[in-house]
């Protein structure tokens, strides 16, 4: 059974330990640095500030980030 939410096509955000992040679903990386990556969702962007931060996988779907994740900022 998964939740309507997981199978809506809702944006998805799923953060482990503070090191690494899975985002779901992206229209486009819009900007990369390696202290702050950001994303376009359907509902506005997601703003990734870290240290060290790597786009480790990059689908039509989802993105995984990781490094040292400090703060999340949504802006629609």
């Amino acid at each position: 059974f998964l939740p309507a939410e997981a199978t809506s096509g809702a944006m998805r955000v799923v953060l482990t330990a503070q090191s690494a992040l899975l985002v779901g679903p992206h229209q486009r990386r819009v900007g990369f640095e390696r202290c702050c990556r950001r994303l376009r969702t359907q509902y506005g962007y997601l703003t990734i500030d870290g240290q060290n931060l790597a786009l480790s996988s990059y689908g039509a779907q989802d993105a995984a980030i990781t490094g040292q994740i400090r703060r999340l900022e949504f802006t629609p």
